[in-house]
């Protein structure tokens, strides 16, 4: 996605948090891009080892094409939970390393799925494809 268009897709959320009063002003594209960057500035934390996460989602793009990287111009969110919300993000699986020294932001406590375990890495970040352990379901007793 360009940045045009995700703005546009800013702006129209914008307005149904807006018309729905769950916000009263609006935080301007720019703006929250910015914001964006000074939160990782200064709340990032380096991993003191290398770490496997997973990215779950609906599609497989690690695997296509045999790839075996993946870098997103924008924040990527991983997990250390492989079954972070599955009806939400899909159920099929990777697990990618992150190195040590990569600056990760954690907020499993400040989003409303705590459960999830969630992990934001840097814009720009190299994913290194780890294994493609496809569609997991889990399991029920």
């Amino acid at each position: 996605m360009n940045k045009e268009d995700a703005e546009l897709l800013w702006n129209k959320n914008i307005i149904k948090l807006k018309n729905r009063r769950i916000i009263d002003s609006e935080l301007l594209f720019d703006r929250a891009l910015q914001i964006k960057e000074s939160v990782f500035k200064k709340y990032a934390k380096p991993l003191k080892k290398d770490i496997i996460f997973c990215q779950c989602e609906v599609n497989r793009f690690m695997e296509d094409k045999g790839a075996t990287e993946y870098i997103d111009k924008e924040c990527t969110s991983t997990s250390i939970y492989e079954y972070a919300k599955e009806d939400i993000y899909g159920d099929e699986v990777n697990y990618i390393l992150i190195l040590k020294g990569t600056k990760v932001l954690y907020v499993e406590g400040l989003t409303r799925e705590p459960e999830d375990y969630e992990i934001m890495l840097p814009p720009e970040i190299h994913l290194d494809f780890v294994e493609d352990i496809g569609s997991k379901k889990k399991d029920v007793d």
